[in-house]
């Protein structure tokens, strides 16, 4: 299936907003909060960090930025991050899990549909997806390559093989275990790149709804021809 389209290791707690040294960064998540409060203010930093994603990318942020958005002390965050990118680390696992569950629930509603009818909602769900999510599913693991290794099992990615294991399992029983394989991995990293070339590079010459036809076109097309 072609293509449809061509750090601060942390800053010390008394220092100042000041870019990050490229050090060896520290993903260590110093405790897990237990109560209701304390859990609120974990949500505040990791909300506060998701809108400086937005503003300014990863690479300009430091934890006493953070702080200030989230309206809390410095010290505060340090209880429970190392550094930044373990606030990143946190972030990425909270919007990852979340859509991944939520995209799990999309197929399962699908599944039973002719696939010609069912993979472009699947597609769509997919691409309004990480459009909402833009910053922190695309944009953060491009400037922190380590998310995606560090949180494997909140990978998105790993829904988009579900979903073409289950269509290419459901479609093509034929097909022996190597060509299976072969397949899924194929479909996840060609549907995901397209998503991802469309939403970043973002052409004015296609609409969504084109782009989703055409990929889904391209995607049963492959299955079937397989």
């Amino acid at each position: 299936m072609p293509l449809l389209l061509h750090h601060e290791s942390n800053v010390a707690m008394n220092q100042t907003d000041t870019p990050r040294d490229l050090e060896r960064p520290s993903f260590e998540r110093r405790r897990l909060p237990t109560t209701s409060k304390s859990q609120a203010t974990v949500a505040q930093i990791l909300k506060a960090t998701q809108e400086l994603l937005a503003d300014k990318g990863f690479s300009r942020i430091t934890t006493n930025e953070v702080a200030r958005r989230a309206g809390v002390n410095i010290s505060s965050l340090y209880q429970y991050f190392s550094s930044m990118e373990s606030v990143a680390l946190a972030l990425f696992e909270q919007v990852a899990s979340e859509n991944s569950e939520l995209m799990r629930e999309n197929v399962l509603r699908h599944l039973e549909h002719d696939i010609d009818i069912a993979m472009p909602k699947m597609i769509r769900a997919l691409v309004r997806l990480y459009r909402d999510n833009q910053t922190v599913l695309l944009r953060l693991p491009d400037e922190l390559p380590e998310l995606r290794a560090l949180s494997p099992a909140q990978d998105i990615r790993n829904v988009v093989v579900s979903i073409g294991r289950l269509y290419i399992e459901q479609q093509r029983p034929d097909l022996n275990s190597r060509k299976r394989e072969i397949a899924y991995q194929f479909l996840s990293n060609s549907t995901l790149a397209n998503i991802r070339n469309y939403l970043l590079l973002a052409p004015p010459f296609i609409s969504e709804t084109a782009f989703v036809g055409e990929l889904s076109r391209s995607i049963v097309a492959y299955i079937r021809a397989i």
